[in-house]
């Protein structure tokens, strides 16, 4: 046999393991320094069960005996001839592909007369074989498995026994086709193409994930593989790692498996990287109306099956069991709608009444301050001072409960009494007292970040910071939803929170490492979004499936299960992060926004008495939603009205003056330009004829003057009785500016 069996990149080495002068295995080494780190070893180099002419089962270890090695490839034959004397003939190619951190791997299998297997192993990787062992610092199987550390797979941690075997999981379960492996500072994975026929028309290779690997014996590693047969009723049950129905094999009839090996610095989210750097972000779905339509069909949704007449108030489900009520996100669209002169004018009207009706009722039937408009309404409704006063009530609350590290604590009151799951049995399932997770301090401090962007508040700046500190010291977003769900369970829902919150304190401070920070965070939202579709699935592309884990530990498993709603939060956040860096490396962080988004349009009925709404899960493996619960499509047009023309939200920004001095710009207007110069503030604000809405200027400096198009505007008490003015608001260190556009712009002009 030849020594030199070597395929070798800058930064990746793959080198053949041999026994008895077979090639049995091969080796998988990444670069460091100038030394090689071994990441992987796999041995045998493939593996078949198969069925003999008596119907008994047999297993073999397949090796090759001959091998041609080029510049670019290696290619590796063996035969093997069973109990029957029937030939089998395994092919193996190793390639190097487009980037120096992959390597393409072919396996083919064939047999000289028609011959039945259980198994067949193609491409595999041992992770930690002779290296690092059981040891690791994540791993990663996007839509099954986050792993921190010493946490197992399939573990019962965040999923009852009954749904915890993830080893060998329905391809439509998975999201993003990888699997991989971290340890000290080195990451090493297997990607693939989840529709790739491995026999006739045979698609959806089986994959087996077993970290640490405790599907073979005295194993000191971790495993994963590609097999065939897939996981279908006929051949293979989810879960089992042989078929129970073997499947057939003959000369025209091969089998092949391809995957691409992956050793690379960093950690899993590095593989994840090269997932899209090969295959890409698929094309943006066609939900069969563009966003122009979307508008017409959320808003025909709020005003006609959202809302309840002789309760004034909007459904969140056409199920909720709290009734009818107040939905802040729903009322500064349809407000807002009621301004834009593209709407229908019926529309328009009634879009105003209902909201105003609704404001007069939380009016009447609220506490002070949780009976006034939301920050980002009253930007363009009115009442903003007493919004403002809302919005610090709401971040002292907050700040009140903020742990000394940053964080805040987990309290069995966190989880809510739903029917009859809030069990003692239950609670010791889901969290710590006292303890944290980075989904459930991103969201306990998410009011703190909006009265710290509106104002500059020391006190709720300094509280954002040090919260975001703390959960950028956290490896990966878990815990945002637990009302329901463990405090520690992977959850697509922290990502956006961990991306809108690093994105205020870099617009704070304007230190790039939080804006690095939003980017890794918007990273880790991937591996819960399905970036491919079965042929038969179309609508799986770019869902989102909300944990890796089950409601109250026991009741309802999200394995494969789209729930869009958290993922539409999550293009909230990317269409933000978009606006300061559309892309990193391989991947376009607005195309990806606007697959999310277009997905829940996909997912909106188009006519009935649900006409708009949307199924709060949907079943990927059944094709059909998981239960009935459908939710108005208030999270859809957060998405889709902008992109149509119609701005809903109002984003602040941070200018500095020369002495360092913040000063905060929250608009209901779009902000089209920003600076400043000698001493002096100038705004081009934009919005649309006709229309009113209100400006906040954030700073430590009461301003002396304020100047619209020329003329000063004058300082008034009451600004909503006002036609135009201004306030200075003490309590906030924060003017308000209130302007009508005549012509659809104002100039503003602010000394200090």
């Amino acid at each position: 046999m030849n020594n030199g069996y070597v395929l070798q990149t800058a930064a990746l080495r793959l080198t053949c393991l041999e026994a008895g002068g077979k090639i049995t295995g091969f080796e998988l080494a990444v670069r460091e320094g100038n030394n090689w780190a071994s990441m992987a070893k796999t041995q045998p180099l493939s593996h078949l069960i198969y069925q003999d002419k008596q119907n008994q089962r047999h297993e073999a270890d397949l090796v090759a005996t001959s091998g041609t090695v080029t510049a670019q490839s290696l290619h590796l034959t063996g035969d093997f001839t069973d109990v029957d004397g029937v030939k089998w003939t395994l092919s193996v190619t190793f390639s190097l592909t487009d980037s120096p951190h992959r390597i393409a791997a072919d396996y083919r299998l064939e047999a000289n007369e028609a011959r039945k297997a259980y198994r067949w192993i193609g491409p595999s990787l041992q992770a930690g074989e002779g290296s690092f062992g059981t040891k690791k610092d994540k791993a990663l199987f996007p839509g099954l498995e986050f792993l921190l550390g010493d946490e197992p797979s399939s573990d019962t941690r965040f999923a009852a026994p009954k749904y915890a075997n993830r080893a060998v999981p329905h391809a439509y379960r998975i999201t993003v086709p990888m699997m991989a492996v971290s340890h000290a500072g080195q990451a090493v994975g297997l990607i693939w193409d989840p529709n790739q026929d491995w026999g006739r028309a045979w698609r959806h290779p089986a994959a087996l994930f077993s970290s640490p690997n405790r599907l073979q014996p005295n194993a000191a590693n971790h495993w994963m593989a590609l097999f065939a047969p897939s996981v279908e009723p006929r051949w293979l049950n989810e879960g089992e790692t042989e078929a129970h129905q073997p499947v057939g094999i003959d000369a025209s009839n091969a089998a092949t498996l391809s995957a691409q090996l992956v050793g690379i610095p960093g950690d899993v989210i590095d593989v994840l990287r090269e997932w899209v750097r090969a295959y890409g972000l698929p094309a943006l779905p066609d939900p069969g109306h563009d966003y122009r339509a979307n508008v017409d069909l959320c808003i025909e949704s709020y005003l006609n099956v959202a809302w309840d007449d002789a309760r004034q108030g909007w459904h969140h489900t056409l199920a909720d069991p709290w009734g009818p009520r107040f939905e802040s996100i729903l009322a500064n669209q349809l407000w807002r709608y009621s301004r834009w002169s593209e709407g229908n004018p019926v529309w328009r009207a009634r879009a105003r009444d209902q909201v105003q009706r609704t404001l007069l009722h939380m009016r009447e039937t609220l506490p002070a301050p949780h009976n006034v408009p939301p920050l980002e309404l009253a930007l363009v409704y009115g009442q903003i001072d007493k919004a403002l006063e809302s919005a610090a009530a709401a971040a002292r609350e907050a700040m009140e409960s903020q742990q000394e590290n940053g964080s805040w604590g987990w309290t069995p009151d966190a989880v809510a009494n739903i029917a009859d799951f809030k069990t003692e049995d239950r609670l010791k399932t889901m969290g710590t007292e006292k303890d944290s997770a980075t989904g459930f301090t991103s969201g306990k401090v998410r009011p703190v970040m909006k009265y710290a962007l509106a104002t500059g508040d020391p006190k709720a700046v300094a509280s954002l910071r040090k919260a975001t500190d703390w959960c950028n010291a956290q490896a990966r977003p878990e815990g945002a939803q637990t009302w329901e769900l463990h405090l520690h369970v992977p959850d697509v829902l922290a990502a956006p929170y961990l991306i809108d919150i690093n994105l205020a304190v870099y617009e704070l401070t304007g230190d790039a490492h939080y804006l690095d920070k939003a980017e890794w965070w918007a990273w880790n939202g991937l591996p819960f979004t399905f970036l491919w579709n079965g042929y038969y699935r179309p609508v799986m592309r770019y869902g989102t499936v909300p944990v890796f884990g089950v409601t109250f530990h026991d009741v309802q498993s999200w394995f494969g299960v789209i729930v869009q709603w958290n993922g539409l939060w999550y293009a909230d956040s990317l269409f933000r992060l978009a606006r300061h860096r559309r892309a990193d490396g391989p991947i376009d962080w607005l195309h990806l926004a606007e697959g999310i988004s277009r997905h829940g349009m996909q997912e909106q009925i188009q006519e009935g008495p649900y006409k708009g709404f949307y199924p709060d899960a949907f079943n990927t493996v059944r094709g059909d939603e998981e239960y009935t619960w459908w939710l108005n499509p208030q999270l859809i047009g957060l998405n889709t009205l902008p992109q149509a023309g119609l701005p809903v939200n109002a984003d602040p920004i941070v200018l500095r003056s020369g002495d360092g001095t913040p000063i905060h710009i929250t608009s209901g207007a779009t902000v089209a330009d920003s600076r400043l110069s000698q001493g002096s503030l100038h705004l081009l604000l934009k919005d649309f004829a006709g229309e009113t809405s209100y400006t906040l200027i954030g700073t430590s400096k009461r301003p002396a003057k304020i100047i619209c198009e020329g003329l000063p505007l004058a300082e008034v008490d009451d600004l909503d009785g006002a036609t135009t003015g201004w306030m200075w608001l003490e309590t906030h260190h924060t003017a308000v500016i209130k302007t009508i556009y005549p012509k659809g712009a104002v100039s503003l002009y602010c000394q200090f």
